[in-house]
């Protein structure tokens, strides 16, 4: 698959999640999509952090530069394998809640990356210049901007999960619901498990100090 038909798919899943994720990939596929849609927006979210270092806000400009190309180039693509995996040991192998092998998993997140994936570049500059020496009615602008566009295509995103799990695991849009809030549930409980004990253990051997 080429880079048009690659970003030409990438548009009708940003347009239309409903109907456009129901092609599955494999795991190496959906990290090629991913990597094939993501230099342009890189490119052009370090252009814009550059402008808005040297012209707007310098230290969170730089701050942003580094967070786009991190996120961009592993974050993102390391969301698509762990955040999927998670998931499919929660859900798919614990629950059982579905019949379905990884693979479909990945392509599902791989598609709710691409809201993100098509305006992050944008949206994160726009609240970097929060810290910024210009007007400060054009900075509330710009940063207020920048947050609504993170609302909005964060909960696009969430939305085009909903619809891709539910068209790659043959399930309800409720079901497919019910699993993630199931999902970030059960990661939020062990999260805290965690803090919690190693919490405890800390004041326990500062105690002992």
């Amino acid at each position: 698959m080429g880079y048009t038909d690659t970003l030409g798919k990438a548009l009708r899943v940003f347009l239309n999640p409903k109907a456009a994720t129901s092609n599955s990939m494999s795991v190496g596929d959906s990290l090629k999509f991913y990597y094939k849609l993501m230099p342009i927006p890189l490119v052009l979210g370090l252009i814009v952090s550059f402008l808005v270092a040297k012209f707007i806000a310098p230290l969170a400009g730089y701050g942003i530069v580094a967070m786009i190309a991190v996120y961009f180039i592993i974050g993102f693509p390391l969301g698509i394998i762990i955040d999927g995996g998670i998931y499919h040991v929660i859900i798919g192998k614990l629950f059982k809640l579905y019949r379905g092998n990884y693979s479909r998993i990945t392509t599902a997140f791989a598609y709710s990356i691409i809201p993100m994936l098509f305006t992050g570049w944008l949206s994160l500059p726009l609240i970097a210049s929060a810290g910024g020496h210009m007007h400060a009615v054009t900075i509330s602008l710009a940063y207020a901007a920048g947050v609504v566009l993170v609302a909005i295509f964060s909960i696009w995103s969430f939305v085009t999960l909903l619809f891709g799990l539910s068209n790659q695991l043959k399930i309800s849009k409720l079901k497919a619901f019910g699993t993630l809030l199931l999902n970030w549930l059960i990661v939020l409980v062990i999260t805290f498990a965690i803090v919690f004990t190693f919490g405890v253990a800390f004041l326990g051997s500062a105690g002992a100090l």
